[in-house]
C-alpha cells in the first residue's frame, strides 16, 4: 500500500512539529524516520496511521489504483510503540486471542505459533502485568508484525530489548515483513538497519 503526503504539516498550539513534507512512501518499501528526540518522528508516525490528522496539507492511501478512506485505514495498519498500552489484566495467551478478534494474524500464524516465536510457551498463562519490560516489548512487536496488515509502523522497536531481543526482532521482521510498507521511527541504527530509505525530520523544521 502506498502512502502519499502533500505539503503536510502538524502543529501543537503555535509550534510546528514538522511542515512542508511532500513524499510518496511506495508500496512494499522500507523507510526510517530519523532525528533526535523531539524532532517529530512519533508525531509523523501517528499522522501516517491516521490517528492524527495533519494541521495542513494531506495524507492519502492507495491500494493499486484505489484510494482508501483515511477513516478505514486502521484495517490495513499495524502499529507498535513504547507508549502503547497492553491489557495488563489478561494473560499472554488471552491477549493474543483478544487481539486476533480485531486484527487477524498473518497466514500460518495462530496463538500457539506466536507464543513459540516469542519463546513464551512457559509464560502463556502469566498476566501481562507480571512480564518484564523486555517481554512486554516482544509481545507488542509480535502483535504488530504478526498481524495481517499492508502497512507496518514501528516506533523505537528495540526499546527495552537486550542484545538477544534485538536479534529476535530482526529475525521476526525479516520473516514477516515481505510485501508490506514498513516505516520505522528511530535514532538507533540497530532498529532501522533493514530500511532502504531515510527521511530526516530536521529537514522539515521551520
Amino acid at each position: 500500500m502506498k502512502i502519499s503526503l502533500h505539503n503536510a504539516g502538524k502543529r501543537y498550539h503555535r509550534e510546528w512539529i514538522f511542515r512542508s513534507l511532500t513524499i510518496d512512501l511506495s508500496a512494499g518499501e522500507s523507510y526510517a524516520l530519523l532525528g533526535p528526540n523531539g524532532s517529530g518522528k512519533s508525531t509523523l508516525l501517528k499522522v501516517l496511521s491516521s490517528f492524527l490528522r495533519p494541521s495542513e496539507g494531506s495524507v492519502s492511501y492507495h491500494e493499486g489504483t484505489k484510494t482508501v478512506d483515511p477513516d478505514d485505514i486502521h484495517r490495513f495498519i499495524s502499529f507498535s510503540a513504547p507508549y502503547m498500552e497492553l491489557i495488563e489484566e489478561l494473560s499472554v495467551r488471552e491477549h493474543l486471542f483478544f487481539h486476533q478478534r480485531f486484527k487477524p494474524f498473518l497466514e500460518g500464524l495462530d496463538v500457539e505459533t506466536c507464543l513459540a516465536y516469542m519463546g513464551f510457551e512457559r509464560h502463556r498463562d502469566k498476566a501481562v502485568k507480571s512480564l518484564s519490560s523486555g517481554m512486554k516489548q516482544r509481545l507488542k512487536l509480535m502483535l504488530a508484525i504478526g498481524s495481517h496488515s499492508r502497512i507496518l509502523l514501528l516506533d523505537e522497536p528495540a526499546t527495552n530489548l537486550d542484545s538477544e531481543g534485538v536479534t529476535w526482532y530482526h529475525g521476526l521482521l525479516a520473516h514477516f515483513r515481505k510485501g508490506r510498507t514498513l516505516v520505522i521511527a528511530s535514532n538507533r541504527e540497530d532498529e532501522y538497519v533493514m530500511c532502504k530509505h531515510y527521511i530526516q525530520m530536521e529537514d522539515y523544521k521551520i
